[in-house]
């Protein structure tokens, strides 16, 4: 947090952990959390929640089983009022009767991507993620918390997200031809 506008700050602060390594797991479970986005809530006046901050990411986890693995990647939320104490992490994905793919209970929302908190002048938090539950084309998910982060609402579908068709790269991901860069077709969700 900063007191100066931003000239001076204090130490980092982890909001959340992950577990293993790529190379090792750690008793069969590796967790990697990635793509970390924070919003704030900057309306003093008219929002409830003034001053709070919201952070969210892509909590991917996996567990080795005996031939192959078992995958997940929920999008995780936690809050603060002042940047040094946060929530404990927890799922706001959910379920929805749009995530009919590839999960292990149904309805569940459990392979997602690129989450994007913002908030609403009267204090409401929204998260939009990419959901790939889907058996064809992905979807765009939205969720809503109104009482500052504490619940949020089941995933409501957006719309469904046209892949940009690049040439695949040597990892079967959409990629700029002649490159290993990828692309993703969702970065103003």
């Amino acid at each position: 947090t900063s007191d100066d506008g931003g000239l001076t700050w204090t130490g980092p602060v982890t909001v959340a952990s992950g577990l293993g390594a790529v190379a090792s797991a750690v008793n069969g479970q590796l967790v990697f959390q990635d793509k970390d986005y924070i919003a704030a809530d900057r309306f003093a006046g008219s929002s409830p929640f003034a001053g709070r901050a919201y952070v969210t990411w892509t909590s991917f986890q996996e567990r080795s089983l005996p031939v192959g693995f078992v995958g997940r990647a929920p999008i995780m939320t936690s809050s603060s009022d002042d940047g040094a104490v946060w929530t404990a992490p927890r799922e706001i994905s959910g379920f929805s009767e749009f995530c009919s793919k590839f999960n292990l209970r149904p309805d569940e929302c459990d392979e997602n991507q690129d989450s994007y908190p913002t908030v609403a002048p009267n204090g409401r938090a929204y998260v939009s993620f990419e959901n790939f539950n889907t058996p064809a084309e992905n979807q765009i998910m939205v969720v809503r918390s109104d009482d500052g982060g504490r619940s949020f609402s089941p995933p409501a579908r957006v719309d469904t997200v046209f892949d940009i068709n690049y040439p695949k790269n040597s990892d079967r991901r959409d990629t700029l031809t002649g490159c290993q860069l990828r692309v993703s077709s969702v970065a103003n969700s």
